[in-house]
């Protein structure tokens, strides 16, 4: 029997496989399929099975992460952003940051990465805070679709 641990947000998720092989991989595998190393990568339809599994896992702390962030953004448009709100979005932006690079969503990872800098930084001013909805736009939209992208390098080999 296969296990597979994912570790996301410090919290590894273990997937045990013996359930999922049927379907995940082609019947009568007993191992991931491998993808041809000639021409463009591939996604891996058994590596892909297990991330969308995680990611469905995952989708209620991603919320949770976004919400962090949601009230960091207006407390800043109120200018009523304290260091605690401030705190735990920054660490909800770099977890997103990471997450969400690993299932595919490289724009939202990248926005997120930026919010997490801008989130760092010493001085915020109230002006910032369009800025901040527009990154948070990036990412919440990525999510609201929903799947796990192809084009991630860790689904292909």
């Amino acid at each position: 029997m296969w296990v597979f641990r994912l570790s996301i947000g410090g919290r590894g998720d273990d997937l045990n496989l013996g359930s999922m092989r049927d379907s995940v991989t082609p019947a009568g595998r007993s191992r991931p399929p491998r993808t041809p190393r000639r021409g463009a990568p591939r996604a891996d339809p058994y590596t892909k099975g297990l991330l969308g599994a995680v990611w469905e896992r995952q989708r209620g702390r991603i919320g949770e992460r976004l919400a962090s962030i949601e009230r960091a953004v207006r407390a800043l448009a109120r200018d009523e952003l304290d260091a605690e709100t401030r705190r735990v979005a920054e660490r909800a932006a770099h977890m997103l940051a990471g997450s969400l690079g690993t299932f595919g969503f490289a724009g939202a990872s990248d926005a997120a990465r930026e919010l997490e800098r801008e989130l760092a930084a010493g001085a915020v001013t109230p002006g910032r805070s369009a800025y901040w909805q527009d990154l948070l736009d990036v990412v919440t939209d990525a999510v609201a679709d929903g799947a796990v992208h192809e084009s991630n390098t860790a689904l292909t080999r």
